[in-house]
Order: structure tokens, then sequence, then C-alpha cells
């Protein structure tokens, strides 16, 4: 299983555009601590958990192999951006 957690403002900011061929994809609100590197001007940030969003691949019981998956991420400022997501399932 592959979670990845994107810190976001919008409540439906991410949407699953072209699924897994051997798995599923879930997404849910989680609150976690954000990863921003020490260097960052965000750096502070680091000691607080946030509310963002958990994605979470789930592969199809016995594959192995890889399979990939597309998200569709939408900014508070309205733009948009795919995220290609490519996953070694072992």
């Amino acid at each position: 299983m592959v979670q990845i957690l994107k810190h976001v403002m919008d409540r439906d900011p991410t949407r699953l555009v072209d699924g897994p061929k051997h798995g599923s994809v879930r997404f849910a609100s989680e609150a976690s601590f954000p990863r921003y590197s020490p260097g960052s001007p965000l750096a502070s940030c680091n000691a607080r958990k946030v509310e963002g969003l958990k994605m979470t691949f789930e592969a199809a019981e016995g594959y192995e192999g890889l399979d990939a998956y597309r998200v569709l991420i939408i900014y508070p400022d309205g733009s948009a951006t795919n995220l290609d997501v490519k996953v070694s399932i072992r």
C-alpha cells in the first residue's frame, strides 16, 4: 500500500482522472505534519499538524509489477495540474 499526503485548502481539490489497472485509489481528509526542508521559509510549519488529503493506492491481491494512475489536482487559486503516479508492487 502506498500513501501520499498532500496539504490542500479546498474540499474536493483532487480527482482521479485515469485509475490504476491493477488496484484502487482512495482519497481521505487527514491531519499530518508538513515536511518542508530545514532551509525552507516554511520549515516552522513542520511543528504542527495541518489538514490535508491522503491518497492511498492498494494493489489488487496477488498482483506484482508496475501500475500507474493520473490525478488532477486543483489548487485554491483555480489553477490545476495532472500528477502521474507510478508504483512498483512487489
